[in-house]
């Protein structure tokens, strides 16, 4: 199964690259403005793609998830909720 971390265009760097293994929780990118935000993957597995829209601005972190894996769904960071495509 694939998972979308969808960022709405507020990352300012992204911590982790394709191919890269993450766990549930780890994490994938900050908050531009509150750069001590850090967004966390939904579940551990491998990136296998990380889409860029216009001006290099990262878009969303899919991720392909371990078979045993469930999915962290609704987390709240900072009043944010976080959206995720399956």
């Amino acid at each position: 199964m694939r998972v979308a971390v969808l960022t709405d265009g507020f990352v300012e760097a992204v911590f982790v690259k394709e191919g890269e293994t993450v766990q549930a929780g780890q994490p994938l990118f900050f908050d531009r403005e509150r750069p001590e935000i850090r967004f966390p993957s939904p579940g551990g597995g491998e990136i296998v793609e990380i889409r860029f829209g216009r001006r290099r601005v990262c878009e969303e972190i899919v991720i392909r998830l371990a078979a045993d894996i469930h999915i962290r769904t609704g987390d709240l960071v900072e009043g944010r909720r976080l959206q995720y495509a399956v």
